[in-house]
């Protein structure tokens, strides 16, 4: 700053400045690219002549010098890391108090930082988000006595803003990398839905996982006593390593009593930057890792039911902090490669299509429920950028909107795969079963369900499977695209048939297309049809454009 600049004048400048900073900072919602430009508006706006950015990593052991202004630019290298404590910054960021250095020849805090840069003067001032310092705001300048304490406050002032902006733009990160997380995981869904054995299913995810990852991946599998249940040994079948594919080993491993089985029982993941420094890992695992030169673990439990069936596996050949972030996808992928696993296990001890249909079912109720809402936070996305140029609080409520539909699509789909443990929903009756998923339908959905039957007798299970899956497919229908409100139910037994039927209050569809009311639909009407028909029954459908439809389905009655 000018030193014969009168106070008035300079404050006046100082807050102009700082409204100009920020609202070019809040008008990016990329961290980068914002850090960018707030650097690089504090050289040219608000005149200082050098700035820098330096953010603490995720270990918190040391800042990364993340922005850099043009003046500095091929003097200090971005990138640098600079220890807690160590310069003023690092003292800076282990205090949380600004350092003021107008001489830094005299300052015993100060270090020359790599590159060719000599500096007079240092002001770094701390980044401090809810008590925690996040990072470090540094300006220099050539000359000696350079900064004043207008100036302390000015950037004291603008680093309390930048926290704000970096919260947001961490928010939007979040939102878009939990976005593409559930893509995955919905590709993933689409690619076991056709699996049909363990194997299967290991290579399917392995595969998919892979792509995403630049760990090797492993799934571990529990061998258990077929008398108490308890598990013997792992079955390793294959890993995935980055450069080189699928490799298949066919290898068994010995479980062992100790501190990470706890954890991992009760669903935790249990993250290990280093086996050689973490006393809970077990010996013969720790020097396994350690001679095959991967000393970063993380086990993600693979819990099927309330029962843990194996870990996934990752491994690294540095020491790696793991962050919950990158381990995100994992957690979600363990879910469902864990009843994929199971059902591919079922379908074999039973050989029943039933399994089969079970996951193709996922595939397309994932289809009709998270796909809408990834696209509907694909368009909310796009269009915050924008927003926030016009106006920040509708930016910032495009955010809260779309942090909404992304915990939303997580809850159906965990709620989808919470049906899909069971391997024979009508085990105990058709009729407990029906009102057992009513019950569920009413909690989840808007709509109001009247369930009656009427002299019905339990028939084979293959019949009272197959009406179950038409009702469910059908409130399917009823509540993702006719947008009902009530649906009447109606369970008969008359002359030698058993006769369903679905009536509800929607939006219904025009005559015309029948058979296939929509995209989204088809699979459903389409497949109520072929399980009506392969019991030797059918289905009649009754509609009219915003008047409702019902679906009469009729079976032979076949008696258990």
């Amino acid at each position: 700053m000018s030193s014969g600049e009168t106070y008035p004048r300079k404050h006046s400048r100082n807050l102009q400045a700082l409204f100009d900073v920020s609202q070019q900072a809040t008008a990016n919602l990329d961290q980068q690219k914002m850090l960018d430009v707030v650097v690089q508006a504090i050289q040219d706006i608000m005149g200082y002549r050098m700035a820098s950015i330096l953010l603490l990593n995720e270990a918190e052991t040391a800042l990364v010098s993340s922005a850099i202004s043009s003046n500095l630019q091929g003097k200090i290298p971005l990138g640098d890391r600079v220890p807690l404590g160590r310069g003023m910054v690092g003292k800076a960021a282990q205090t949380g108090i600004t350092q003021l250095a107008n001489n830094v020849k005299e300052n015993p805090d100060y270090i020359r930082a790599p590159g060719e840069w000599d500096p007079g003067s240092e002001l770094s001032v701390p980044l401090v988000a809810q008590g925690a310092v996040i990072g470090v705001l540094d300006v220099e300048n050539e000359a000696a006595d350079a900064f004043t304490q207008e100036d302390v406050q000015t950037l004291e002032t603008l680093a309390g803003q930048l926290v704000v902006i970096l919260e947001k733009a961490r928010l939007f990160s979040d939102a878009r990398a939990n976005l593409q997380d559930l893509s995955v995981i919905y590709e993933i869904s689409q690619h076991l839905s056709l699996t049909r054995t363990p194997d299967e299913v290991l290579r399917v995810a392995l595969n998919a996982l892979a792509e995403h990852s630049r760990y090797r991946c492993t799934i571990a599998l529990f061998e258990f006593d077929p008398y108490t249940g308890i598990p013997t040994r792992f079955f390793v079948p294959f890993f995935f390593q980055p450069g080189e594919g699928l490799v298949e080993i066919n290898a068994h491993v010995p479980t062992s009593e100790d501190d990470l089985n706890g954890l991992l029982d009760d669903g935790q993941i249990v993250s290990i930057p280093n086996v050689a420094d973490d006393a809970r890992v077990p010996n013969f695992l720790r020097e396994e890792q350690l001679t095959v030169g991967r000393p970063a673990l993380a086990l993600i439990p693979l819990i099927a039911g309330r029962r843990r069936i194996g870990n996934l596996i990752l491994s690294h050949t540095q020491t790696n902090h793991w962050t919950e972030a990158e381990l995100r996808l994992f957690r979600l992928a363990a879910n469902l490669i864990a009843t994929s696993v199971e059902n591919a296990r079922h379908f074999q001890r039973e050989q029943e299509l039933a399994a089969l249909e079970e996951r193709q079912r996922l595939a397309r109720d994932l289809h009709d429920s998270v796909t809408q809402l990834i696209f509907s936070v694909m368009l909310i996305a796009q269009s915050i950028g924008p927003a926030f140029k016009k106006n920040i609080a509708e930016g910032e409520r495009r955010i809260s909107r779309l942090l909404e539909l992304s915990q939303q699509a997580l809850s159906e789909m965990r709620a989808l795969l919470a049906e899909l443990r069971s391997a024979n929903p009508v085990e105990n009756g058709l009729i407990p079963a029906l009102r057992q998923h009513l019950d569920w339908i009413m909690a989840r959905e808007r709509i109001e369900i009247q369930f009656t039957e009427e002299n019905y007798v339990p028939q084979v299970q293959q019949v009272e499977e197959a009406l179950y899956r038409i009702v469910q497919e059908a409130l399917n229908n009823t509540t993702k695209h006719a947008r009902a409100t009530k649906a009447e139910i109606l369970l008969q037994k008359l002359e030698g048939w058993v006769v369903l039927t679905i009536q509800d209050n929607g939006r219904g569809f025009q005559t015309g297309t029948l058979h296939y009311p929509s995209q989204n639909s088809k699979f459903g009407i389409r497949g109520m049809r072929e399980r009506a028909e392969e019991l030797g029954g059918g289905i009649e459908i009754q509609t009219r454009s915003n008047a409702g439809t019902t679906l009469r389905i009729t079976v032979p009655d076949k008696p258990s």
